[in-house]
């Protein structure tokens, strides 16, 4: 469920939550002591704030703790960098916003994001906390230099269990360039995707399910063969749980023409996303059954949320 004021009291193992309203006239923060409300302040991109909320049921938070963005039920994620006072540690690193930059970055987010979709998908499917950060980035080892380091990379938005982090709270929001904002867009709409998956918010139709056989997946090993039945992954992989996700993130980073383009080379061993170029042509798709599973899916959200999301990968995507 997604609230306003985020808290957890447990009694009897009962979760209780507590919303908050907006008054006529001026926003009125409402909720218990130790929980979130929405506004968290008074300032004037506090009014977009709630109107996000009245409208998707998702709390914007730009006053958060380390528990909120790191933690999850088996670990905490957070990583740091190595200085020469640590040695570092691999995971998830941000960085408080500047509020004098969350105005343009509500903008930003309203553009590469929430105008993308319609307000009932985004109430079904947007997580409960948006944390909205300076810096959102990955800790991993630099093996450019030895002893290996743990390096920042950005990432402009990041999917951590019950939230997204997003970046650009920052004077650079104001300097993007157009690549700039497609790049963040891709970032913040893969990340949505990631965090759907995430929260079992993408399972496969019955329908879906049953338009290939799984069993006989495990007799596969090239692209050519795995294509032919309409999977994605060779047979260790291989889920209806995955291939509707990867059909979904297909279609809203990839654009058509991207999916339907002849290619001068097919590879029989990458099951990465750089093979989905072409996807659908007969070079690639040789029983028609990629393109099969994926009008499924397309047809799916057209039909419920009333939402084609190919267009989104027809407007962001490469």
């Amino acid at each position: 469920m997604k609230i306003k004021n985020l808290y957890t009291i447990l009694a009897a193992g009962l979760l209780l939550f507590s919303a908050c309203v907006k008054e006529e006239g001026e926003l009125e923060p409402s909720g218990i002591e130790d929980g979130y409300t929405v506004p968290q302040g008074t300032n004037d991109f506090d009014a977009t704030i709630v109107d996000y909320y009245n409208r998707f049921g998702s709390c914007l938070l730009y006053e958060f703790t380390e528990k909120d963005v790191y933690w999850t039920p088996s670990k905490w994620q957070n990583g740091t960098p190595t200085s020469e006072d640590q040695d570092g540690v691999t995971g998830l690193y941000v960085t408080m916003p500047d509020l004098d930059y969350i105005a343009p970055q509500l903008d930003l987010l309203d553009k590469t994001w929430f105008s993308l979709y319609n307000d009932q998908f985004l109430k079904e499917f947007l997580p409960v906390k948006i944390m909205l950060c300076d810096t959102v980035a990955y800790c991993d080892y630099d093996w450019s230099t030895w002893p290996a380091t743990i390096a920042p990379t950005l990432q402009y938005a990041y999917y951590n269990y019950d939230n997204i982090s997003v970046g650009y709270a920052n004077e650079a929001v104001l300097n993007m360039t157009s690549y700039d904002t497609l790049t963040f867009a891709r970032a913040v709409n893969r990340a949505f995707i990631e965090s759907m998956a995430g929260r079992d918010k993408l399972e496969p139709t019955t329908v879906f399910v049953a338009s290939t056989s799984y069993a006989n997946v495990s007799t596969l090993y090239n692209n050519t063969d795995i294509w032919g039945v309409g999977v994605f992954q060779p047979y260790y992989q291989a889920s209806p749980e995955n291939d509707w996700q990867n059909f979904v993130l297909m279609m809203v980073l990839y654009s058509e023409d991207y999916l339907n383009r002849e290619v001068s080379y097919v590879s029989e061993w990458d099951w990465e996303e750089t093979s989905w170029e072409g996807i659908f042509t007969s070079q690639k798709d040789v029983n028609g059954m990629m393109k099969k599973r994926y009008d499924i899916v397309r047809n799916y959200y057209i039909d419920n949320y009333g939402i084609d999301l190919q267009e989104i990968g027809n407007t962001i995507g490469q």
